[in-house]
């Protein structure tokens, strides 16, 4: 009896395996690879094998894909749902589980990501300051019985906190011009979102949201504004009324504090486009504790002295 040869046809397609043979996963040129169990187990010891074993792998099937034109990428993330570990950004090849972590904001790293809802026409076609306004997800909501509901949006947090952090305790440097400089990151935005969050319901906050109140009156950038200000630190924090959305946090001198409460405008005065220097250090405002004072022995300059 004659036995004809049997010979394997080309896989067109990529073969999953089961959820329970899935396992931890390694970064390799911006992709995600599972390893196999017991390889990890070989590199958590420290074997260096193991090691070159699973970057081998990973090297393999990622020419396998490339070769194949098959996006295995897209089924490999989807597979990210099933909580598996990730790497750390310093690329070391000890996995570590994901921890939740303000720095850990999506889109963040790189520019202002368009929202999932949003067409792409409509994103492309805004102009920077509204591209700073597009909702996100760590957006912080102040909403007082009473009071219009505001959203203190986390892009234009992030956008405002170098120069405006230092107001809300955060730690800064002073610059050359006699400003303040605060480190512009993740952290530090949501820092300064939340001391905004907290303003109404301090002791002697006051709110300015009649219908004459405006930001900048009597300028070609006028607009209807909220205020809440902090009658203690005379600090304030200035809403659209129109869209809720926070602009900007400064601390008024007393003309301007003066202006405010007689006429309920703040901002765009004499001098205001001068060029001078507003973000000045703030006074009867201690910074919190960072890494140039504790480590470093470098104190930020304080004016309230």
């Amino acid at each position: 009896m004659k036995v004809a040869p049997t010979v394997n046809p080309s896989l067109d397609k990529i073969l999953m395996l089961s959820t329970n043979r899935m396992i931890p996963l390694i970064y390799l040129n911006g992709h995600y690879y599972y390893i196999n169990d017991h390889l990890l187990k070989k590199l958590r010891a420290g074997d260096l094998s193991g090691t070159l074993t699973v970057v081998t792998i990973g090297v393999v099937v990622y020419l396998m894909c490339q070769l194949s034109g098959v996006d295995a990428f897209v089924i490999l993330r989807e597979l990210g749902k099933f909580n598996a570990p990730t790497v750390g950004s310093g690329f070391g090849l000890n996995p570590t589980y994901a921890q939740p972590s303000s720095r850990r904001v999506p889109g963040s790293a790189l520019e202002i990501t368009r929202p999932t809802a949003m067409p792409h026409q409509e994103f492309v076609g805004l102009t920077k300051e509204e591209r700073r306004q597009v909702p996100h997800p760590y957006d912080k909501i102040i909403h007082v019985e009473g009071h219009p509901r505001l959203r203190v949006g986390f892009w234009q947090s992030r956008y405002k906190v170098p120069d405006h952090g230092a107001l809300h305790g955060l730690p800064y440097s002073v610059k050359n011009n006699g400003g303040t400089k605060t480190e512009k990151s993740d952290d530090t935005a949501l820092a300064m979102m939340q001391s905004i969050e907290d303003m109404p319901h301090r002791p002697n906050a006051i709110w300015f949201d009649q219908d004459d109140v405006t930001y900048q009156g009597g300028t070609d950038r006028e607009f209807p504004a909220v205020h809440i200000f902090d009658d203690d630190t005379k600090v304030v924090a200035v809403f659209n009324k129109q869209t809720g959305n926070f602009v900007t946090t400064c601390q008024l001198t007393e003309k301007e504090e003066t202006e405010l409460k007689a006429t309920h405008n703040f901002g765009g005065g004499e001098g205001w486009f001068s060029g001078k220097v507003n973000n000045l250090p703030p006074k009867g405002i201690t910074p919190i504790n960072s890494f140039e004072n504790d480590v470093m022995g470098i104190t930020p300059v304080d004016d309230s002295l």
